[in-house]
């Protein structure tokens, strides 16, 4: 995330750079929230009912915020070790280990104990 906001700190635009840009600008606060958000999240996994709803979490949260970036950085995203690339390997993150299917499953398995109030 820091690499972007640098990134678009000095991506220069007609007049100034894309971070002077009010919509680029709310775009990335948007992944600034769901990075905020699944950082809080995780801190609340223990048992694995609330695992498995973590694993969901981050791999539907991890998609938003690299669709986001790679947009907001357009052809830049796709050099070599790119968050293009980041992003296709996250991918499996919602594969491997268990398919978000399996663990939605799993969740609406436990869906009782997890909305408990904690």
């Amino acid at each position: 995330m820091r690499d972007v906001r640098a990134r678009l700190s000095t991506r220069a635009l007609v007049e100034g750079v894309l971070w002077d840009n009010a919509a680029v600008r709310e775009r990335f606060a948007r992944c600034v929230v769901e990075t905020w958000r699944l950082a809080a999240v995780s801190s609340a996994a223990g048992d694995m009912a609330s695992a498995m709803a973590l694993k969901v979490a981050v791999a539907d949260g991890l998609d938003v915020v690299l669709r986001e970036c790679t947009q907001l950085l357009g052809a830049d995203a796709f050099v070599d070790g790119g968050i293009a690339e980041l992003r296709a390997a996250v991918a499996m993150f919602g594969i491997a280990g268990g398919a978000v299917g399996a663990m939605l499953a799993g969740v609406a398995d436990h869906a009782d104990d997890l909305l408990e109030v904690r």
